[in-house]
């Protein structure tokens, strides 16, 4: 059975960044790292039949800080209706579920809570995905939540020295992986 609780530092940072680098391998490589990420943010936690499973992080911001690429700011900023949340939207920074409890409904459920968190309160919702080609969960997580891919940017983190861009688990050497920007409209 899954429940999802709200984040608790004491009880959760270190469960929180052993999942993070088991699962992302991203550059979260002490707990002061992942405390700066989640101290932004709101964040709940997935226990599966007692054992923390995963958690998502988000938080409402300018579009300009949800979404990294110049070309989408652009594209969206157009779309946006900002009477719901002035110029806020939702911005999720780090969605993460253990591979071995993947498939169980948890990344569901954390994603039915952001978007029940955010309603109202901002007219859109982003995620920019790291396409780790060893971990490709989230693209059927975020279509069934109804997300839609905007675009995918081949090589993004080694073009762009983002983060992951020089110690990426799943790429030798250089990281060749992608992002993917999906969004969701709550107002439509």
């Amino acid at each position: 059975m899954v429940k999802i609780q709200t984040y608790c530092q004491e009880a959760h940072i270190w469960d929180l960044l052993k999942i993070v680098q088991i699962n992302r391998g991203s550059g979260y490589k002490c707990v002061k790292e992942l405390e700066d990420t989640l101290n932004r943010s709101v964040v709940f936690v997935a226990t599966y039949e007692g054992e923390i499973a995963g958690f998502v992080a988000f938080r409402m911001c300018p579009l300009e800080e949800a979404v990294l690429v110049e070309g989408a700011v652009k594209h969206f900023e157009k779309r946006l209706t900002f009477a719901v949340g002035g110029h806020l939207v939702g911005s999720i920074n780090l969605l993460v579920v253990d591979q071995g409890f993947q498939k169980k409904g948890i990344g569901r459920k954390l994603m039915e809570k952001v978007l029940e968190e955010l309603k109202g309160k901002v007219s859109a919702v982003f995620l920019q995905a790291w396409n780790n080609p060893n971990n490709p969960a989230v693209e059927p997580l975020m279509h069934s939540q109804g997300f839609k891919t905007w675009k995918v940017y081949e090589g993004f983190y080694r073009k762009h020295k983002v983060g992951i861009a020089a110690q990426c688990p799943a790429c030798p050497g250089v990281c060749q992986c992608s992002m993917t920007i999906y969004y969701r409209w709550l107002n439509d």
